[in-house]
This record gives structure tokens, sequence and C-alpha cells, in this order.
């Protein structure tokens, strides 16, 4: 753990960073990963754990990745940035583009193909085929997120449309209104698509993410 330890004669300290959150990531890396420690663990990760997550062990990612599957409510967006890595959706893509893939497997995709620097076009394909596949507010919520997200970073007018399209022409989606989005999805249309997209969603950066 370079970098998070520093050491003076025969003394190790840590410079800002908390002993007890550097406990908590070299405990979740040793321990088995059950039901009981991973509700633990999401309902209170933080940044700090994370970090020193990242200077562990790299199968400290698969064991989270499990974990995780069994967890409800809020997930922090920088755990799900370190669960994700540049192979994680090139080695599951043809799960990752089916109807029954979960939310957090939809979120940590997308960073998984940011982190490998994928083609923009590549991430926008994912992103449409993923909103087409979403039979649940959450799924569509979770992909307006990162649609938004996505054009927010490169001004894919080509997305936009396909998105305005799809939410107010197909697969049903215009059955997914609820009170707790405000207003009906199939009222979308291309000038209101990005304050949709802030009404309906959660941004990705210092958020915390629902599944």
């Amino acid at each position: 753990m370079d970098g998070a330890i520093g050491y003076k004669g025969r003394v190790y300290y840590f410079p800002h960073k908390s002993y007890i959150e550097f406990l908590c990531a070299e405990y979740v890396s040793r321990v088995r990963f059950t039901y009981d420690v991973a509700e633990k663990f999401f309902a209170n990760v933080n940044p700090e754990i994370v970090s020193f997550l990242e200077e562990g062990p790299a199968s400290t990612r698969e064991k989270l990745r499990e974990g995780l599957s069994s967890v409800k409510g809020e997930i922090g967006s920088s755990i799900l940035r370190f669960i994700s890595d540049g192979t994680y959706y090139s080695s599951n893509k043809d799960h990752l583009n089916s109807k029954n893939v979960s939310v957090y497997e939809l979120y940590i995709s997308y960073f998984s193909l940011a982190e490998s620097c994928a083609k923009t076009k590549e991430i926008s394909s994912f992103l449409i085929n993923s909103l087409r596949n979403s039979r649940t507010v959450t799924k569509v919520a979770a992909c307006l997120a990162m649609i938004g997200d996505h054009i927010g970073n490169y001004k894919d007018p080509d997305l936009v449309q396909k998105t305005v399209r799809l939410l107010t022409d197909g697969a049903g989606l215009n059955n997914l209104s609820s009170s707790g989005l405000g207003e009906t999805i199939g009222i979308i249309n291309e000038k209101n698509i990005f304050r949709a997209m802030v009404a309906y969603s959660l941004r990705l950066k210092g958020r915390e993410l629902f599944r």
C-alpha cells in the first residue's frame, strides 16, 4: 500500500487518511464477502475506503461485484467506478446487452467502457440498447443518467435523437410513468430532453446511485 502509508523511524503513520477506513478496506479484502458483510460495507463505504481498496489486491473487485448483487438501496458512484475495469464490458458483452442485466451492472458497464477508452459510437450503442431493453422505472432512470452524462462529455446529437425517438415511440417505455418521476416519460420531446434527463435521473459525479 505504498502511498497510503508513511514511515518515520519505526513508526508507521497514515498521512491525510483514516486508520479506521484503512482497516475497513483491509478487512474487506481478506474476509469472505457474505451477505451481511456486503450489506454493511455498501451502506458505509466512502471515497476514502475506496482509495485504500485501489491500492489493495485486484481480486477485491470481483469479490465486491458478487456481493453487490444482493444489496439494495443507494450506492456511491465511487465504489461502482472502482468495481469496473477496462475489461469488464468486453468480457461480459452478451449478458450486458440482454434484458436480464441489473441496474448496477449497467452502471459498471458504462464506467468500464469509459475506462477502456471505447469509441464514442460503441458507448452510445450500448446506452441506447440498454434503454431499449429497460422495463422498469429504475433502469430507465439509470439509462437516462448515463446518457445525460455521455452527452455532456461528448455532445452526441445522434444519441439525443435516438433517445427522444425511443422514449416517445418505442418498446413500451411510455407505460413506465410514475408519480415519483413527476411527468410521464411519454411526453418527452427533443426540446426538453436535457431537462427531462436532469429531472428523471441522478448525476453520476459525486452522487448516490439507486438500484
